[in-house]
């Protein structure tokens, strides 16, 4: 976690914003990474309502009904819609292939209240490219990362068929 803090300091320009979705059992440690390096956290947790629910052990446990992510700052960024809430829901998504997919519609509201059109976006673990769609849908450039292989052939595709769709 201190590697992505120290990595996503470095290229994230002054006066910007990041999101970062998280397991509850690493809060503590991303919270201090964050924090480490120089980011200003709102430690209260932006919740996503995903309008569905899943246990890994429906006996024992309650359905997971939402995740979490931290937003955080660098500077003194400033949303471009001011006064949201921060929580929201969204369905998710259908065909997710990858287990931290986060619908469209989502990434796109953040990407909105964040960014002004023709803005890079800059995602460093794309997985299935979710934010990449997002913006390019909107307008914005994307540039992401992805460390699997099967996953970034997959989000690969995706995106070229969302720059096929919108040059439509």
């Amino acid at each position: 976690l201190e590697a992505v803090a120290l990595e996503s300091y470095r290229i994230l320009k002054n006066d910007r914003f990041a999101v970062f979705w998280f397991g509850f059992n690493y809060y503590p440690e991303l919270l201090s990474a964050l924090t480490l390096y120089g980011f200003e956290v709102n430690p209260v947790p932006f919740i996503w309502l995903k309008n569905t629910s899943s246990a890994m052990l429906p006996l024992l446990l309650y359905a997971n009904s939402y995740e979490q992510a931290l937003v955080i700052r660098k500077g003194v960024p400033r949303f471009i819609r001011p006064g949201q809430k921060n929580s929201v829901g969204f369905q998710s998504e259908a065909s997710k292939i990858h287990i931290a997919q986060q619908p469209v519609e989502l990434v796109k509201r953040f990407i909105e209240d964040m960014t002004l059109p023709d803005a890079t976006v800059v995602d460093l673990m794309a997985g299935s490219g979710t934010t990449g769609v997002a913006a390019l849908e909107l307008g914005r450039k994307a540039i992401l990362f992805e460390q699997d292989k099967a996953i970034y052939d997959y989000a690969k595709v995706r995106i070229e068929d969302t720059i096929k769709r919108i040059k439509k």
